[in-house]
């Protein structure tokens, strides 16, 4: 028997709720990091960075792709939601394990360092997180994103205002502001998953099924490739840098890249729905075809913008924003301005392909371009130092473009005749 979520229509006043929740987030890890540079040395903010580095990729190594095909399932309106969420939600605990226990032993081999306390608590926290990206999904599903922003908007800015109380009034240290980040994202997980709920999701140990979940696996391992690999050639910079050179050189590198990557708000409002809309999509691939020119114009010129504003106003901004110490970073941000079209239209083209079921595409592309990152890495690092790293992050882009965009169009022209 076909189970009925209380799935909303999606309209513009509501998708504006996903457009707040994906600014919000940005700015919120935008501003605890950039609090962290400015009141701790450079090494030691690299050193932090490098470890969240690492147990953000264990993690999403682990997901599976699960968030995106379960946000996809739900979208296109199957027929039994409950088994697969129960299922799923099975997948995730027991991957807690499997987590803990290799990061316990990267932590071992190469960050002694580092306070096994504040280890710990960032482990449970990049874990919950990577659950609270699964909830998200399954809201998104449904087109319940007044409930994702309230749920993460609430503890997201209770965490902010402790967090920056507990740096400039109590002089806190790494341990008790991250404690204070855990404890956010704890109640912003108990949210997500109360309005999960509500919503007609519900988890049953009568749905759990060891064949399905074995299938689930299966169904979604190019897609979870596809994910890993994005995610991979995103972040191997900075273990690379951290293994070749030191972790001052990954502060710098980071400060540069993190607002790179924060110019993703100017442009993320455009996609804000963009795997539940393609999902509608995937059966008329002239609807597609007109959904991916027409947002792929519209990202030229806000990416134009974006860059001519980056490249002239990189010193201030960065002395503005992390002081003197991070001049450094000022050449990492000036010619990553360059990569901020690609890094626009890869969000479109990821999108697109995920979106249409085009899976094994996206991981062979996105595969492709992890590999020659490394390799550019592993070539320019030595050196060239981080200059290395920024154009190894600015080529591999500018690749994953091309290839995704060559696969939309012979996607069109397979399955639309008169497309030329």
């Amino acid at each position: 028997m076909a189970i009925k979520l209380k799935t909303t229509k999606p309209t513009k006043r509501d998708s504006v709720f996903l457009l707040y929740l994906n600014i919000f987030e940005r700015l919120f890890f935008f501003f605890i990091f950039l609090l962290i540079a400015r009141n701790f040395p450079a090494d030691i903010y690299g050193n932090l960075i490098t470890l969240l580095t690492a147990a953000s990729i264990i993690a999403y190594v682990l997901d599976m792709g699960l968030p995106v095909f379960f946000q996809r399932e739900i979208a296109s309106g199957i027929k039994d939601p409950n088994k697969l969420f129960s299922n799923i939600i099975l997948i995730v605990f027991v991957k807690f394990f499997v987590y803990s226990t290799i990061f316990f032993f990267i932590y071992i081999i190469f960050f002694k360092s580092i306070n096994s306390g504040l280890f710990s608590v960032i482990l449970v926290m990049v874990y919950l997180n990577s659950l609270a990206g699964l909830l998200n999904s399954a809201l998104s599903g449904i087109n319940h994103y007044k409930s994702q922003f309230i749920s993460s908007f609430i503890p997201r800015l209770l965490i902010l205002m402790i967090f920056i109380i507990s740096i400039y009034v109590f002089h806190s240290n790494l341990f008790w502001l991250f404690t204070i980040l855990l404890a956010g994202t704890f109640l912003q997980n108990v949210l997500l998953f109360y309005n999960t709920v509500t919503s007609g999701l519900s988890f049953s140990f009568k749905e759990l099924d060891f064949k399905l979940t074995t299938g689930i696996l299966k169904t979604s391992i190019p897609l979870a490739l596809a994910v890993i690999f994005n995610f991979l050639y995103d972040k191997i910079d900075v273990l690379i840098i951290a293994s070749l050179k030191n972790y001052t050189e990954v502060g710098y590198y980071n400060v540069g890249y993190g607002i790179y990557k924060a110019s993703n708000i100017t442009f993320t409002f455009l996609l804000t729905a963009g795997l539940t809309r393609v999902s509608y999509l995937s059966k008329r691939p002239a609807a597609v075809k007109l959904f991916f020119w027409k947002y792929l114009k519209i990202l030229f010129w806000i990416s134009l913008i974006i860059n001519i504003l980056l490249l002239t106003g990189a010193e201030p901004i960065i002395e503005l924003l992390y002081t003197s110490k991070f001049q450094a970073s000022i050449p990492v941000l000036q010619i990553l301005s360059f990569s901020v079209f690609a890094l626009a239209a890869n969000n479109l083209t990821g999108t697109i392909l995920n979106g249409t079921k085009n899976y094994r595409a996206n991981m062979y592309i996105t595969l492709s371009g992890l590999i020659i990152n490394i390799i550019m890495n592993l070539f320019l690092i030595p050196a060239y130092g981080i200059i290395g790293a920024v154009f190894a992050t600015l080529i591999t882009e500018y690749f994953i473009f091309f290839g995704d965009t060559v696969f939309i169009i012979k996607f069109c022209r397979k399955n639309i005749p008169y497309v030329k």
